[in-house]
Order: structure tokens, then C-alpha cells, then sequence
């Protein structure tokens, strides 16, 4: 297994934003967890869940405990790899104490079968070597309750416990192999998290491939777009953070929607996108008028300030590749502030039949 395969949070997140599913992903997680935290308190009015003052506590605890967990999946952005394996690796410990809790082993035994939840979102979202923890309390709360049934029923606790290992085992693999079959070579590190698009890091390594596959005949022009989102701050101070990165996440979608299969997108900056392709002719008003009707498609509508640069692709093979999109960057960024200057919401374009670019 890659370690790209092994560390594919981010990975994950790209595919979710791509397809739009990233709001729904994160209202199902909130969901899940919400609805297992409060089962023990509803436990508390059967003879068989938990009894008693300290065990009502816990109960209580488990509930509030949940109820942080789905505030923090449902909240403006995507959570990041490190909250997530918190939230994870707490839930983990909040089903072993509700399992625990129970009047009835019976009952707790069998509720070992949550773990379930715990190894689903570690499969999908994490490296395996997070599972120990979560399989290790698992381990020793099936080992418990297992115990206490066996005192009575020993046929009963050895069918429960392998239920839940069972179960368990064959989520985690499913999972893993449904991992295995939609990786891609784009490692976490090139991925910005709220909007699954490119980072800047990204937007280098891919384009500096593009550019090393200049012999190609049928592209002959790179074309780099800076797309802008006008009114950033003031959406900001208006909307509120949470408002502002949904905004950012309707670009990017849109963008995602727009550009061609080949080509790049890249979210460089809060309010900055990049797009990165190769063109047969020096004329990219085609691709900047699918920008703008795309924006103009989104929810909240916003415009764009757009800088255009086009050049011809075969005189840029004598440079390194970083130093070429630099510049290409720079000429593009400098044709957005001249669009904002005129007051934004539009486009300009730099066509060069000879980019300069110097050692």
C-alpha cells in the first residue's frame, strides 16, 4: 500500500468537493453520531439500559459528548485530518462506555456492533495504524461484557463477540478495497481542504507536468487564468466567515465544472483561483466565458475579476518550469489588478507571441 493510499484524507475530501458531496458527507457523520450518543439516554427508561445515578450521568455525558461531535462536522468547513481522528478515536471511547453502562451484558454485548461507525470512518478517511486504538478498546469491551454473559450463557457470549468482530473485519475490508479501487496519484499534500481543488503546491508540480508535455503538436499555446472573487473582504465582514467559504466553495465547484478534463484548477489564496491549460489557438475567451456564466450560475452570484495570459507553448521548453509559471503568475495577477482598478467584473487579456522570461 502507497503511503499516498495510507494518508488519504485530503485525497478524499478532492473527490467529495468534485462531485459535490462533501455538505452531504458531513451532515451524515453529524447525523450518525447525534443519533448513537443519544441512545443511551433513551436506554434509560428500559430495565435493561443503564440504572442508577453515576450511570445516568455517564449516559448524559455520552449524549453531550455526541451532540459536539455532529455541531463539529456540521460546521463551515471540512474538518481537518487531525479533528477528525479525534472525534473519531472519542467516539470510539464513548461507545465502549455506553456498551458498558448497560444493565443487561446481553444488551451491551451486542451493542459492541456500533464499533462498526468508528471502523467505517477510519477505513474511508485514515491510515490503518489509527484503527489500533479504536479496535484495542473494542477488544477489550467485547473481552468484558463476553466475560459477564459467559457466566450464564456461554454460547451467547461467544456468538455475540464474533458478531461484532465479524462485523467489524468485514466493513474495514470492504471499505479499505473500495479505497483501494478509486486512488489516484494525487498525494494530500497537493490538496486544498475546504474546496478539493489544487493547492499551490499542486498548481506547480501538475503544471510543470503539463509543460514537460509540450512536444505534443495538437496544443501549441499555455494559457494561465487568474480568477478573482470580487468584494472578498466585504462578503467576509457581511457574511461572516461561513458565508465567505461558500462562496469560495460555488467557485471552485463551478471552476471544476467548467475547465477541461486535462486542465488545472487550483484554489492559491481566499479569494484567488488559478486555471492551467493548453489551447490550439492564442484565444481563451471560449474557456473565460464558461467562467463567468458559471459564477453567475452560483448561489450567491458573485463576480470575478479575471486575468488572462496566453503564449505561445514551444519557446518556453529552454526554461525551468517553476520560473515559467512564476511569470506566467505574475502577468496574469497584474492583469487582475488592472481589472480591479477599472472597477472588476470583467476580464483582460495578455496574448504574447513571445513571452520573456529571463535566467
Amino acid at each position: 500500500m502507497t503511503a499516498a493510499l495510507d494518508d488519504h484524507y485530503y485525497q478524499l475530501t478532492s473527490l467529495l468537493a468534485a462531485r459535490g458531496l462533501q455538505g452531504r458527507t458531513s451532515r451524515a457523520i453529524a447525523a450518525t453520531n447525534a443519533i448513537l450518543g443519544l441512545a443511551p439516554v433513551l436506554l434509560m427508561t428500559s430495565p435493561m439500559g443503564p440504572q442508577g445515578p453515576v450511570r445516568d450521568a455517564i449516559a448524559i455525558v455520552i449524549a453531550m459528548f455526541a451532540i459536539g461531535v455532529a455541531t463539529m462536522w456540521l460546521s463551515h468547513s471540512w474538518p481537518s485530518r487531525q479533528s477528525s481522528e479525534t472525534s473519531v478515536a472519542g467516539c470510539a471511547v464513548a461507545v465502549s462506555a455506553a456498551c458498558l453502562i448497560m444493565t443487561s451484558p446481553v444488551l451491551g454485548l451486542f451493542a459492541t456492533v456500533a464499533f462498526v461507525f468508528a471502523t467505517t470512518h477510519v477505513a474511508f478517511f485514515h491510515r490503518p495504524i489509527t484503527l489500533v486504538p479504536t479496535w484495542g478498546l473494542g477488544s477489550i469491551t467485547v473481552a468484558i461484557l463476553a466475560a459477564k454473559v459467559g457466566m450464564t450463557d456461554p454460547g451467547l457470549a461467544v456468538a455475540g463477540a464474533m458478531l461484532t468482530i465479524l462485523v467489524n473485519v468485514f466493513v474495514y475490508f470492504t471499505c479499505r478495497q473500495a479505497i483501494n479501487l478509486s486512488a489516484t496519484d494525487i498525494h494530500h499534500s497537493e490538496i486544498e481542504p475546504l474546496t478539493g481543488l489544487f493547492n499551490s503546491d499542486g498548481l506547480y508540480s501538475r503544471t510543470a507536468n503539463m509543460l514537460a508535455a509540450r512536444s505534443r503538436r495538437d496544443d501549441q499555446h499555455m494559457v494561465l487564468v487568474v480568477v478573482s472573487i470580487d468584494s472578498y473582504q466585504l462578503l467576509t465582514s457581511m457574511g461572516g466567515r461561513k458565508q465567505a467559504n461558500q462562496a469560495r466553495i460555488e467557485v471552485s465547484q463551478a471552476l471544476r465544472e467548467t475547465v477541461r478534463r486535462n486542465a488545472i484548477a487550483a484554489h492559491t489564496a481566499n479569494s484567488e483561483f488559478v486555471i492551467a491549460d493548453t489551447f490550439t489557438t492564442p484565444d481563451p475567451s471560449p474557456l473565460i466565458n464558461r467562467v463567468q456564466g458559471a459564477m453567475r450560475s452560483t448561489p450567491s452570484r458573485v463576480t470575478a475579476s479575471i486575468g488572462a495570459v496566453c503564449t505561445p507553448l514551444e519557446p518556453l521548453t529552454a526554461y525551468p518550469p517553476d520560473q515559467v509559471i512564476d511569470k506566467l503568475l505574475a502577468a496574469a495577477t497584474e492583469a487582475v489588478a488592472q481589472v480591479r482598478e477599472n472597477g472588476g467584473n470583467d476580464v483582460r487579456y495578455d496574448i504574447r507571441r513571445d513571452f520573456p522570461i529571463e535566467y
